[in-house]
């Protein structure tokens, strides 16, 4: 299982023009849902929404990881945030939020879901992760990037 295999390069965003948390979920989560095929979009931006107001999912350094579980997907799909400008994601650390990895799975499927986390966590520990993703200037290099860290 390869985290870039879970990636569509509809679900690869940079610059956006939204600057809050909520708006870019918000968009994060219809690219992801429009590009998977997935017709219940409220259910599952409810399910992400609640899970990010039961806890921030900014983990630190620059990255947070909204994720949920939704019976309303059959296949995991992950939308990936670049961000020049940091967003304020009341990240554990305090800091601005600069990279952000959607992740929806469905409810059945645990290890997977914990497995993509994990896959994503180790990625963005690579030491130059940060910079190359920056420096990607089409979804296609974010996700070729990914898969090469």
């Amino acid at each position: 299982m390869r985290l870039a295999d879970f990636i569509k390069a509809e679900a690869v965003f940079f610059r956006f023009e939204p600057t809050t948390k909520e708006a870019i979920l918000d968009a994060m989560v219809h690219a992801c849902c429009t590009a998977e095929g997935i017709a219940r979009f409220d259910e599952v931006r409810r399910a992400v929404f609640e899970r990010e107001a039961d806890r921030s999912t900014g983990i630190g350094r620059g990255l947070a990881l909204p994720h949920c579980r939704s019976d309303e997907v059959d296949d995991f799909s992950i939308g990936v945030a670049v961000l020049k400008e940091g967003v304020d994601w009341d990240a554990l650390d305090g800091a601005p939020v600069y990279f952000i990895f959607l992740v929806i799975g469905p409810g059945d499927k645990p290890e997977t879901y914990l497995q993509l986390l994990s896959q994503i966590s180790r990625v963005m520990r690579v030491p130059d992760a940060t910079q190359r993703l920056q420096a990607a200037t089409t979804p296609e290099q974010v996700i070729d990037t990914i898969s090469a860290l």
